[in-house]
Parts: structure tokens; sequence; C-alpha cells
């Protein structure tokens, strides 16, 4: 569990790590991007993903961990409020509370 835990937040600390950059540098330029170090950042974020990824899907069945992956949508959603004050509203709070139903209901259960 905990690799999974890690492997979800190397996920959400890229796309926050890309987020900041959207932001830093708001128009698009290939260049501009390619050699900010907040890009690096993200792709070093991403490969650890992958790594470790790779040590839970040798460990545990993909149809019981993959619906794991699924705690970035909360996780980002919680991250994008407190870090960048985005909206947190009640049907996103919604949506969150049923991607989390559903990975619950997903994985309490080993398959038949």
């Amino acid at each position: 569990m905990v690799l999974i835990v890690l492997s979800v937040l190397c996920q959400l600390g890229a796309v926050l790590l890309l987020k900041k950059l959207a932001l830093v540098l708001p128009v698009f330029a290939m260049a501009g991007v390619a050699l900010h170090p907040l890009f690096w950042a993200a792709i070093v974020c991403l490969g650890l993903q992958a790594i470790i990824w790779q040590r839970v899907l040798a460990r545990h069945p993909l149809s019981m961990v993959y619906p794991l992956n699924s705690m970035i949508y909360p996780a980002s959603l919680l991250a994008g409020w407190a870090l960048f004050g985005e909206a947190l509203t009640l049907p996103r709070l919604a949506g969150s509370a049923v991607i989390l139903l559903g990975i619950w209901l997903m994985t309490s259960r080993p398959a038949a």
C-alpha cells in the first residue's frame, strides 16, 4: 500500500510542478518549457512514479491496484485548492466522494 501511495504522490507532484510551470510561463514556448527546472523536476517525478509502479505491479494484481491510481483526482482537487486557490465546490467534492467510493468498492474484496 505504501508503494501505491508513493506512486500517486509522485504523479501528483508532477502535475503540481507542471501547473506551476504553466503559471510561470503562460505563453507556450517549447524552448522555455523544455529548459525550465520545473519541467525537469516533473519528469523526475514521473520517472520515479514509473519505477514505483513497476514494483507495485510485480507484487499485486492489476485489477486490484489500477483503480487506486484514481486517487489522483481527489488529491489534485485538494492540492489545487490548497496551493493554487482553486474552487472547492460541492459538485467537485461529491465527484471526489464518488471516485473514492468506487475505489473502495473495486478494491475492498478480492476478485472472484
